[in-house]
């Protein structure tokens, strides 16, 4: 073996000097702005409301690209942020680039935490259907996330768990999907107050939920607080813009004994959520997702 590359040495040496000049190059020279024009041209050929931004694009090693300040934004009245990340890495697996069906890896800092997943992306002439698994770890939605208003408006807390899509996009009639959420130390705000109740404030929201003939099928989800516990489930008839989505839940909301029993919850407004949830109070949630009726 030494004997072959002290022979072969001067070719060996001339081979990696043009590895690693090439992987130079490639650095400097990489071609960032060429391909974000192709995925702003992808994107806005299929989402025409969407807008993408990225501060810069670069290669990441092992093989993969690398985004930061990556924001995704409408079009369209009212203009909001329905996502934003610090930084996004995407690499593929590479016994998949020589199948027809290409799977990718992917970690995103975002929101404080963590996600991280793959995709599968199978191709069928202008139709292209997507197999996502995603994990979310400690993401934080509070008022300064950049996530839309019609979330933060009224979700506070710590958001961990899985969620699975397969279809070729959210509205698809035959896409299917599943969560299993869990949203810890926050509140749920209410436009308008319910039962003279305002703000829920809960130790631990758990969600689990079915997406199925173009509706989010709530099985089931509790809010574990130190005033209530709730229980809720019902279907979310999926509408685009999601906003408009239609709202049929049923919401049992019952007091803690803490709640009921506390000397110091003496005021008018205690008294009379005391009176009317003395046992539990089944509501129906109607309405959408921007304007919900109780």
């Amino acid at each position: 073996m030494k004997q072959l590359f002290i022979k072969h040495r001067k070719y060996i040496l001339y081979s990696l000097y043009g590895v690693l000049l090439a992987a130079a190059l490639l650095v400097l020279r990489f071609p960032s702005d060429t391909l974000m024009d192709y995925i702003r041209t992808e994107l806005h050929n299929r989402y025409p409301n969407l807008l993408v931004s990225v501060q810069k694009v670069s290669l990441s090693f092992p093989l993969g690209l690398k985004f930061t300040g990556a924001e995704l934004r409408t079009q369209v009245p009212p203009d909001q942020t329905l996502f934003s990340a610090r930084k996004i890495i995407i690499r593929p697996r590479l016994l998949s680039l020589l199948g027809s069906t290409p799977r990718y890896r992917f970690s995103c800092q975002a929101y404080g935490g963590t996600i991280t997943g793959q995709a599968d992306i199978r191709g069928n002439g202008d139709e292209t259907t997507y197999n996502i698994s995603t994990e979310f770890i400690q993401i934080h939605i509070d008022d300064s996330a950049g996530i839309p208003a019609y979330i933060k408006d009224y979700l506070v807390g710590t958001l961990e768990g899985a969620v699975t899509f397969r279809g070729t996009g959210f509205f698809d009639p035959g896409a299917t999907g599943e969560a299993v959420l869990t949203l810890s130390n926050g509140s749920v705000k209410f436009a308008q107050p319910v039962l003279n109740i305002s703000v829920i404030d809960f130790e631990e929201m758990p969600v689990k939920a079915e997406l199925k003939d173009q509706g989010l099928n709530i099985s089931d989800a509790r809010l574990k607080g130190k005033d209530f516990l709730c229980r809720a489930s019902g279907v979310i008839e999926l509408k685009n813009p999601v906003k408009k989505s239609r709202l049929n839940i049923e919401l049992k909301i019952e007091p803690t004994a803490s709640f009921m029993q506390d000397p110091g919850r003496n005021d008018a407004a205690s008294n009379l959520i005391k009176q009317v949830l003395k046992n539990s109070r089944t509501l129906k949630i109607k309405g959408t997702i921007e304007n919900p009726g109780f």
